[in-house]
């Protein structure tokens, strides 16, 4: 009687632990909702769209990635830019590489700091109507980096111009 009642109070600490555990991840986790956006891509004209980052903050060995879905309606060559430009320096800018890929196709790469110090990514496509494309842009901070990016952030915006050539 004894034993079945210290199993009992075992197992009911351990799922107490596993439900700690399980609101804690879901509570910091990232909201990976805000991560994908989806753009219907003008055939007539200029397509915009500004996509915010706040609080953009990374630890040592942390990714994250921004997909953007552009539905292209007309057949047609297009001109794709984007356009970085801060909001708030909190520091994180010199730690963070970032990559831009056009259908898994890399088009673009450097340190957060060049894009936010004036380096567009500008590419030209042929697209066809009906496709959807896949846009994504990857920041990601080495596990080499040390103790200096502790506490820090970057607040900018990315402004994505498509263009009818």
């Amino acid at each position: 009687m004894k034993i079945n009642r210290m199993f009992w109070a075992i197992m009911i600490t351990v799922c107490t632990l596993i439900a700690f555990g399980v609101v804690l991840l879901v509570s910091t986790n990232k909201d990976f909702d805000d991560m994908k956006k989806s753009v219907t891509v003008s055939g007539d004209g200029v397509t915009q769209e500004t996509l915010e980052i706040k609080d953009l903050s990374l630890v040592p060995g942390d990714k994250v990635e921004y997909e953007i879905s552009l539905t292209i309606t007309a057949s047609a060559t297009y001109h794709l830019t984007l356009d970085f430009s801060e909001e708030k320096d909190g520091g994180l800018k010199q730690f963070v590489n970032t990559t831009i890929k056009l259908d898994e196709k890399e088009v673009s790469s450097d340190k957060l700091s060049a894009f936010l110090s004036g380096k567009k990514m500008d590419e030209k496509l042929a697209a066809e109507e009906g496709q959807v494309l896949s846009l994504k842009i990857i920041y990601d901070m080495g596990i080499e980096v040390g103790d200096e990016a502790q506490e820090t952030y970057s607040d900018f915006d990315v402004a994505l111009t498509i263009e009818v050539d």
